[in-house]
Formats: C-alpha cells, sequence, structure tokens
C-alpha cells in the first residue's frame, strides 16, 4: 500500500509537470481575447505537455516512451477506432443535442484548431494522463485488479476534471471515455492504440458538429451507433483479452527490470523503497 500511495505522489507531480505549459496558455489568452488563438494555443501546450511528461518518466524513472508505442495490431487497431467512431455518435446524440447551434464560420484559424485539436492534443493528454500517470499507479498495483481499476477510475477523474465539464451528461461522457482508454492501455501496454481511440472520438465529434442538423433529423443514428458501439466493443475486448504477449500490467510483473521497460543498471523496482 505503501508503494501505491508513493506512486500516487508521483502521478500528481507529474500532472503537475504535464499542465504546466498550459500556464503560459492562460497568460497568452489574457493578452489575445481571440478564442480561436487561445483554443490553438491550448492544443499546443497541451501536446508540449505531452513531451514534457514522456521526457521526465524516461530521465526520473527510466520508463521509455518507445516501449509503449510499439507497432500496433491491425485488427486490433481498426476495432478501436471503430468502437470511438460509434461511441462518439452515440454521444452527439445523447450529450450534444442542446449544445451545437448556428454553423462553423470556416475560417482558417477554426480549421486550423480542429485539425490541432484532433492529433496533436489527443496525443499530449495520452501521454500526460495514460503514458505517464495511468503508467506508474499500474506498476505500483502489482497485478492487483482491484487497484488497476482503481488506477484506470482516478485517472479519468482527473482526465475528466481537465476538462472543466458543464453539465452532469459531460461528466459521464469524460469518465466513460477515460475508463475505456484506460482499460485498452491496461490490456494492451500500448499507448498508440488509447492515442488511436483519443484522435478518433475527437475527429469524430469535430466532423459531425458541422453537419448536426442532417444528423439529429435521423434519430434512427443513435440507436445503429449505439448497436455498433456494443458489438464492436465486445469484439475488442475479446480480442485485447487474448494478447497473451502484453500481460507486465495484469500480471504485476511491469518493473525497471521488466524488458517492458527500460532498462535499468539496478534491477530494481522503483517503489522497492
Amino acid at each position: 500500500m505503501r508503494s501505491y500511495k508513493k506512486a500516487f505522489g508521483n502521478a500528481v507531480i507529474m500532472w503537475i509537470v504535464g499542465a504546466s505549459p498550459i500556464f503560459f496558455s492562460v497568460i497568452y489568452s489574457i493578452i489575445d481575447k481571440d478564442e480561436n488563438h487561445n483554443s490553438i494555443a491550448m492544443a499546443i501546450s497541451l501536446f508540449i505537455g505531452g513531451l514534457l511528461a514522456a521526457f521526465v518518466m524516461s530521465a526520473e524513472y527510466k520508463i521509455c516512451l518507445k516501449n509503449y508505442a510499439v507497432k500496433p495490431r491491425a485488427d486490433i487497431l481498426l476495432l478501436v477506432v471503430l468502437t470511438a467512431f460509434f461511441y462518439m455518435l452515440c454521444i452527439m446524440f445523447i450529450v450534444y443535442r442542446n449544445v451545437l447551434s448556428g454553423e462553423p464560420d470556416g475560417g482558417a484559424e477554426e480549421v486550423i484548431y480542429l485539425v490541432l485539436a484532433s492529433t496533436i492534443a489527443p496525443i499530449g493528454e495520452e501521454l500526460i494522463f495514460r503514458f505517464a500517470m495511468l503508467t506508474l499507479l499500474l506498476i505500483a498495483s502489482n497485478g492487483s485488479a482491484i487497484k488497476h481499476a482503481v488506477s484506470i477510475v482516478l485517472i479519468s477523474a482527473a482526465w475528466m476534471i481537465m476538462h472543466f465539464p458543464s453539465s452532469f451528461t459531460r461528466v459521464a461522457e469524460l469518465m466513460a471515455a477515460g475508463i475505456i482508454i484506460g482499460f485498452i492501455y491496461l490490456k494492451s501496454e500500448n499507448i498508440i492504440y488509447s492515442i488511436a481511440f483519443h484522435i478518433t472520438a475527437n475527429a469524430t465529434v469535430y466532423t459531425l458538429a458541422c453537419f448536426y442538423k442532417q444528423i439529429y433529423a435521423r434519430e434512427y443514428l443513435l440507436y445503429i451507433g449505439l448497436a455498433l458501439f456494443v458489438i464492436c466493443g465486445i469484439i475488442l475486448f475479446l480480442r485485447m483479452n487474448n494478447m497473451k504477449n502484453n500481460e507486465a500490467f495484469l500480471s504485476g510483473t511491469a518493473k525497471i527490470s521488466s524488458n517492458r521497460l527500460q532498462p535499468h543498471e539496478n534491477k530494481s523496482d522503483i517503489y522497492e523503497q
């Protein structure tokens, strides 16, 4: 338990490290009142924060990103993308129905923001919350299923808070997405899948928002999306459950001396104190 508490403290530190560039984005928003400019600055700040978190993980904990960003399996990657797409299709009806209004202005700055929010921002968030924070907690869980679940929920809550949700449905949506992404990372030990889910989710909601009138006029899309989300989710769960080559988190063998982590001279667990 002491090692898990220590890991929790280290995860909080990584949260602060990853979020530190956002401070400069906030200062910029005070100087420049343009909403598109501020949104672009925030996306860039998240990406820089993710890179900073990955650097600290390697330098301080000897946990190298390249060992958690390996070539993905095509079938698993496809299922992750489809699950994310159909999940967000459902969310468009459940969460955003009463939020969307008007038409996108289509300006260059808005397009730049949408591209950044669908690419580098999700990458930064996943590096901070899943690769850095969640990895530390999963390693300290020593194979405990309960601690795995607690870790995923805690990191999902931190990720949700960072988005400043304004409604209960938005809180529920973010928590659900965070838990799904956390589970994918737990089972695969590959941040590529988590990033793929996040990028697909963001790109889907931003793209569908441009056609929200046509989408909401077709209520049946909600039920189709829900059915396909459940089907793809179940298949994804079953396929990932058979990934026998990635069990370091599940078995509790994910330590500094593990071949899934950066080699370390003293071959000791970072929480063996």
